[in-house]
C-alpha cells in the first residue's frame, strides 16, 4: 500500500512538473490595445504565466500583423525582437518575470482588423486593435496625423484610440501632440511638418490680422498726406 502511494505521489509530482513552465492563456496578461510609434517609445508588454500563475521564462511571444493592410516597420526595428517581414510578425522572448516587451518602431494603423497574440508557437492569447500617432503610415508623426486624429474625435475608431477606452477624445489628440510630435524612424531624411498648438495658430492669425491692418492704415495715411 505504501509503495502504491509513493508511486501515485510520484506521478502527481511528475504531472505538476510537466505542467510547470507551460503557458496558460487564462493567466497570461495582454494589454487591451497595441500602440506603436516610429520612434519605438511605446512598449507593448505581454506577461506569460503557467497554470499556477508563475511566470514562464524563455517563452516566445508573437504578434501577428497578418490581418493588417500594411506592415510599416522602421528599417532599424528592433533590438531583441525577431521581425519576419514576409509573414508580418514580431517575436520576443519572455524574461525571468515572464515579461515579453515589444518596443516596436513602426507606424500606420490596422484598419478593419486586429493583431493576434500567440505564445509557445501557436497558443492563442487573444487579439488587440492597433493604434499609432503615425496615422498616414509614412513613419513620420506630423500635422497631417494630428489633423486626422482631430477629425476622428467622437468616433470609436481604434486606430486613434490611444488610451484604449473605446472612444477617440480630445485626450487622444492631446496625447499625440504632447508626446509624439515629429517622431520618426532613426535616420529618416524626410522632415516632418511641425505640430502647432491651437493657441499658437490663433495667435499667429491675430498677428497676421494686425499686420494687415497696419499696412492698410499706412496706405490710407499716405493717401491723405498726398491730398493738397
Amino acid at each position: 500500500m505504501k509503495s502504491c502511494f509513493l508511486v501515485a505521489l510520484g506521478l502527481l509530482l511528475s504531472a505538476a512538473v510537466a505542467m510547470a513552465n507551460i503557458p496558460h492563456p487564462d493567466n497570461c496578461t495582454v494589454p487591451p490595445c497595441l500602440v506603436v510609434c516610429p520612434a519605438g517609445d511605446e512598449v507593448f508588454t505581454v506577461v506569460v504565466r503557467d497554470i499556477a500563475y508563475f511566470p514562464v521564462v524563455g517563452c516566445d511571444v508573437t504578434l501577428d500583423f497578418g490581418g493588417c493592410p500594411a506592415f510599416q516597420m522602421c528599417p532599424d526595428c528592433c533590438a531583441n525582437l525577431a521581425i519576419d517581414s514576409q509573414n508580418h510578425t514580431a517575436t520576443a522572448i519572455s524574461d525571468f518575470n515572464g515579461i515579453a516587451n515589444f518596443p516596436l518602431k513602426m507606424g500606420g494603423v490596422c484598419t478593419g482588423a486586429t493583431v493576434a497574440v500567440y505564445t509557445a508557437g501557436s497558443l492563442y492569447l487573444g487579439s488587440v486593435p492597433m493604434a499609432s500617432p503615425d496615422q498616414t503610415g509614412n513613419l513620420i508623426v506630423n500635422a497631417a496625423d494630428a489633423a486626422h486624429v482631430n477629425g476622428l474625435i467622437g468616433t470609436h475608431d481604434p486606430g486613434a484610440d490611444f488610451d484604449c477606452d473605446g472612444t477617440v477624445t480630445q485626450a487622444d489628440f492631446t496625447w499625440l501632440w504632447n508626446n509624439h510630435g515629429n517622431h520618426s524612424c532613426a535616420g529618416t531624411t524626410a522632415p516632418g511638418v511641425p505640430i502647432v498648438a491651437p493657441w499658437a495658430l490663433g495667435a499667429l492669425g491675430a498677428l497676421m490680422l494686425l499686420a494687415g491692418w497696419l499696412i492698410l492704415a499706412r496706405r490710407q495715411r499716405n493717401q491723405w498726406s498726398a491730398v493738397p
